[in-house]
């Protein structure tokens, strides 16, 4: 039997089921909360799909890249996919720490008190 193709998403598709998910996620929020939160969500898919697509580049172009100015200085540097990598990535990062703030805390049960 033959396995059936998946359809290869495009990149707003892939931003969307991102999104669709967390929006999920966050809708325990009360509504303001959700109103607040809700921009914040559509940057992290976005910028979700931005670094798959930057760690596909860096895996196909390496971290590094030569360069040279005039004839006599050249080397290696971080490539400029690494370099945009590093930026969303911290962004992500902030932005994801931001929205997590304002999901309720989860109870912890300790396994004595299940006894």
């Amino acid at each position: 039997m033959a396995k059936k193709l998946e359809k290869v998403k495009t990149k707003e598709e892939r931003i969307q089921d991102y999104l669709t998910e967390l929006l999920e996620i966050y809708s325990v929020l009360d509504e303001n909360k959700f109103t607040l939160v809700k921009p914040h969500l559509e940057q992290i898919a976005y910028m979700k799909v931005q670094l798959e697509e930057l760690q596909i580049m860096i895996d196909e172009t390496g971290l590094v890249e030569r360069y040279q100015n005039g004839e006599n200085q050249f080397g290696m540097k971080p490539s400029a996919a690494v370099k945009a990598y590093n930026d969303i990535i911290r962004s992500f990062s902030a932005e994801t720490k931001f929205v997590e703030s304002y999901l309720p805390a989860v109870k912890k049960v300790s396994k004595l008190s299940m006894l």
